[in-house]
């Protein structure tokens, strides 16, 4: 019972992180223009959030802190598609 009990502990872990770095962005180029492709059918609102979170992408990014530009693109991008 406690093996299939830690199987199945460990499974879940290993089906979330996929899942999460699946929904994330990668910190290049691309992934900016897509996201300033999405700001276009954004909010007011959504669009001030969008351009403060690639502003804090940039930056991560010319620091060369590839995980947490992910993360701000990632936001921006949700910024952008959220109603």
């Amino acid at each position: 019972m406690k093996r299939l009990t830690i199987t199945t502990i460990a499974l879940s872990t290993v089906f979330t992180a996929n899942a999460f770095a699946q929904d994330t962005k990668n910190c290049d180029v691309k992934s900016f223009v897509a996201v300033l492709a999405e700001m276009d059918n954004a909010t007011a609102e959504g669009k001030e959030l969008v351009i403060t979170e690639l502003k804090m992408a940039k930056d991560k990014m010319i620091a060369d802190d590839a995980e947490a530009c992910a993360i701000h693109l990632t936001k921006a991008s949700n910024a952008a598609t959220a109603q």
